[in-house]
């Protein structure tokens, strides 16, 4: 998968604008006929560095999400079938893929 250093959907856009303001979870576009959103949380007990990335469904781009530290959980509004990759430094640790069928989900990295 690549990183992008820049965001070039309005999802993309909408989710760095999110992330810029670590007070407000981020928020993803929604494109006329998604789904219903999923309240998506991330947690993790443990410190390490752990960074989350949102995967770009058509050009298969990391995009960075934010840290992941313990006690500090990430808070965002997903859509089924979106995918998140942790990585802790340079080592990929989860891929995880949300669900259909959830009005929230919390997952434990």
């Amino acid at each position: 998968a690549r990183r992008a250093a820049e965001a070039t959907s309005p999802a993309e856009a909408s989710l760095e604008a999110a992330t810029a303001a670590p007070e407000e979870p981020a928020t993803f576009v929604e494109p006329e006929g998604w789904r219903d959103a999923v309240q998506t949380t991330f947690t993790t007990a443990t410190d390490g560095g752990k960074r989350i990335y949102w995967i770009n469904e058509q050009s298969r781009e990391e995009i960075f999400v934010g840290p992941l530290r313990p006690g500090a959980d990430v808070r965002l509004n997903s859509y089924p079938g979106h995918e998140f990759h942790i990585y802790a430094g340079g080592e990929h640790l989860k891929t995880i893929t949300i669900p259909l069928g959830l009005a929230s989900a919390v997952f434990c990295a």
